[in-house]
């Protein structure tokens, strides 16, 4: 399903393009393909707010 949404941000132009903030929490958790998929979001959203929490 991760690698499904990281073909559609990529693939279509109107997916995932009005995010003005993307908040991460449990940032210590993050799998390659999710990073992957957050990192195409922001691609298209050249403005948006980016906020991770994680434990060290």
């Amino acid at each position: 399903m991760i690698n499904l949404a990281i073909q559609n941000v990529r693939d279509i132009p109107e997916c995932a393009d009005n995010y003005r903030y993307i908040l991460l929490d449990e940032a210590q958790d993050l799998s390659p393909n999710r990073y992957q998929l957050i990192s195409e979001i922001l691609k298209k959203n050249v403005g948006c707010r980016f906020f991770a929490v994680g434990d060290d």
